[in-house]
């Protein structure tokens, strides 16, 4: 029966392996193309298409063609953990003189000669587009500028990112217009009793302060309180724009919940093997010290007839991320502790143990924002005994658990397996 729950597990964490290479896979052919500078590739949940972005082209130059690239569209996010869109605008020119060169975000630009045309590309910012000047020396030759279409009715025009989906955001104002959104919470105060202040920066594409300052702009919430403004289009025409947030009374560092569950249960001393099914408690802790360290602990108890208790505390780091931030390896490094006690045995086996192991988390799985999805894992580093704990953990608001734990050492062996429900317990300092 335990072979079947060991090829069990191995099967699902095969699947969930294939799940993440296959979302990876459909996460890259969303999201990349090709690109060079110090940008982060980005993705995106809104739709886009290029024919709904107007160019312009001053004095009605005819020597001057500008057109967007086909399939250019690439989402990059900036230092202020903000989803923009940005396109490749091409320039093609006739009839010019050596002297025109381009002027686009304090660049300077000389287009290729191609045949009997100039030519180069530009990459746009179509939630933010800044006017490209063309210039023949000291004289503007020509303004290309790229202003958003109102989005029509029932289509899906604000990206809210999902470093806002625990904070409600709401935007009023701006219904026909595209936004992107991102959120960053900060920590203020004195340690231990720290409350939260949000950052919340965001960029629009035809709208500006009345003063013409362009956006991105960055509203900080400490409270419930909406953020209320004014923006004007290129033709004077106000906007009346609310922006509300849902901001925690507290930021707490530690954390704790507890699961229960039924597992197989086999315990083993020389020759005497006894299978049952036995309920299982588990405690879990986690201490975060800044957003990427943190301190875990956790505690799992099956008891029918035989004990197993097991226990550890360790360090943990996020060493590397992956798909926008969405994917996470976590090496975990500490000690632990274990008890089992045969229940035929004359005395208990009580230990210190040093596996290491690492959790790999996939955060907002199958769409669904704040649902995680966690493989984690440790092994043994000692020849003298067999260990393997291996764990899925999924879930929202509360979370489902696979786990199969495996232990020998001389004449006692223990092996388990089993699906439980967690909870969360408290939130402290």
């Amino acid at each position: 029966m335990y072979i079947f729950y060991y090829q069990f597990m191995k099967i699902f964490l095969s699947l969930f392996i294939v799940f993440l290479i296959t979302s990876s896979a459909c996460y890259a052919k969303s999201a990349f193309s090709i690109s060079f500078g110090p940008v982060n590739i980005g993705n995106s949940r809104i739709p886009l298409n290029l024919s709904d972005f107007i160019i312009s082209v001053s004095k009605n130059n005819k020597n001057l063609k500008a057109i967007f690239v086909k399939d250019s569209v690439q989402w990059i996010r900036t230092e202020d953990n903000l989803l923009i869109p940005r396109a490749r605008l091409g320039l093609i020119f006739s009839e010019i003189t050596k002297n025109f060169h381009i002027r686009h975000h304090e660049e300077t630009i000389i287009p290729q000669l191609r045949k009997n045309q100039y030519y180069t590309e530009v990459f746009v910012n179509l939630f933010n587009p800044s006017s490209i000047e063309i210039k023949n020396d000291q004289e503007v030759y020509s303004i290309v500028s790229v202003t958003a279409a109102p989005v029509l009715k029932g289509k899906k025009s604000h990206l809210i990112d999902y470093s806002c989906s625990r904070n409600q955001i709401k935007i009023a104002g701006l219904d026909d217009q595209y936004i992107s959104l991102g959120c960053r919470m900060e920590r203020r105060g004195k340690y231990g009793k720290e409350r939260p202040r949000l950052s919340v920066t965001w960029t629009t594409s035809n709208y500006s302060l009345k003063d013409g300052t362009p956006p991105p702009y960055t509203s900080f919430f400490n409270t419930n309180h909406p953020v209320n403004l004014k923006l004007v289009d290129k033709n004077g025409n106000e906007r009346d724009v609310t922006i509300s947030a849902r901001v925690p009374k507290r930021l707490h560092r530690l954390k704790i919940a507890y699961g229960v569950g039924p597992y197989t249960f086999s315990s083993s001393f020389e020759d005497d093997k006894v299978d049952n099914i036995a309920p299982a408690v588990m405690l879990y802790g986690k201490y975060d010290f800044s957003n990427s360290i943190s301190a875990r602990f956790f505690d799992a108890l099956v008891h029918n007839g035989s004990t197993f208790n097991n226990s550890g505390a360790y360090f943990a780091y996020h060493l590397a991320d992956a798909m926008d931030g969405r994917f996470s390896f976590i090496p975990l490094l500490g000690i632990q502790g274990l008890y089992f006690k045969h229940q035929n045995a004359p005395k208990a086996d009580n230990n210190l143990i040093y596996p290491q192991g690492f959790e790999m988390v996939f955060r907002h799985a199958f769409g669904i924002e704040n649902y995680l999805v966690v493989y984690g894992m440790f092994f043994s580093t000692d020849k003298s005994q067999d260990y393997t704990n291996t764990w899925v953990r999924w879930g929202k608001n509360y979370f489902w658990e696979l786990n199969y734990i495996n232990w020998g050492q001389g004449d006692y062996k223990t092996q388990m397996f089993g699906l439980s429900i967690g909870f969360l317990l408290g939130q402290f300092f």
